[in-house]
This record gives structure tokens, C-alpha cells and sequence, in this order.
């Protein structure tokens, strides 16, 4: 298991993975695994034109696709900052299936999203603008 990352270079370390982080600036991998690639203007990403791979996950076995989640950017998770599923539900549900029990794909835990915009709204570190963005999108967040 790796994960991939348009970015050019970085200290992952705050993503607190265990397994390794794989650059992909020309998003080839995102490209074969049909996750969505939008235009950014954003320092450390690949620059001209600035395509940038959205999140996603896709987990295989045996050649076999076993689970996968694309990021489709829209207003309501702010143009794809927001929205993914639990890394640890993730793995439950691999393991379950591959064990051939019965599972529940996981789904997008919009409620650590809306607590992350409150939380550093109330800290002061929120800008307003990404408040109203995500009140108008339609976001339950507890200001």
C-alpha cells in the first residue's frame, strides 16, 4: 500500500501514514486510476498547466479491484478540500472483504469536515470567506 501525492516534494510526516508516499507531479497514477485531475495555481504542485490529481483511494488484490473512492470536486466539499472516508474504515472493510465477510463500504465522514471548519473558526484560524462557502454549500457547522 502507497499513497500518491501531485505534489512535487514535502514533509509528509504530518499525515501520519504507515506506508510510504509516492510523488506522481505528472499524475500518471491518478490518471490510470480514474481519479479526477483539476487545474490549481498552488506553490509545490506541478506548475504549467497546474493539474492537480484529486484525492482518491483504489485497493486491489489479485489484480482484483477490492474498493475504491474518487473525490469529485464540487461546492458543498469546497471545490475537493473537504470530504474523505476514514482511512481505518478503509482497511476494515479490505480486510473483511478479502477475509470474504461480509462488509459496509465505507462512506465520506462529512462530520470530521464541518468540526475541522468549525473548531478552527472559533480558534480564529478560519477564514470567513470558507465559512460562508461552506454555509452556503450547506455544511452543519456548530459556530
Amino acid at each position: 500500500m502507497f499513497v500518491t501525492t501531485s505534489q512535487l516534494e514535502g514533509d509528509f510526516s504530518s499525515w501520519e501514514l504507515s506506508y510510504p508516499v509516492v510523488t506522481d507531479p505528472e499524475n500518471g497514477l491518478a490518471k490510470l486510476w480514474g481519479f479526477a485531475i483539476t487545474e490549481m495555481d498552488r506553490p509545490g504542485y506541478q506548475s504549467s498547466p497546474g493539474l492537480v490529481g484529486q484525492p482518491g483511494c483504489a485497493i486491489y488484490s489479485d489484480g482484483e479491484l477490492v474498493y475504491d473512492w474518487v473525490l469529485v470536486p464540487n461546492e458543498a466539499n469546497l471545490g475537493g478540500a473537504l470530504d474523505r472516508p476514514r482511512p481505518a474504515e478503509i482497511l476494515g472493510y479490505v480486510k473483511a472483504k478479502l477475509a470474504g465477510e461480509e462488509a459496509v463500504k465505507p462512506e465520506v465522514d462529512t462530520e470530521a469536515s464541518d468540526k475541522l471548519i468549525s473548531d478552527a473558526y472559533k480558534a480564529g484560524k478560519m477564514p470567513q470567506f470558507v465559512v460562508d462557502a461552506a454555509q452556503k454549500a450547506g455544511r452543519t457547522l456548530d459556530l
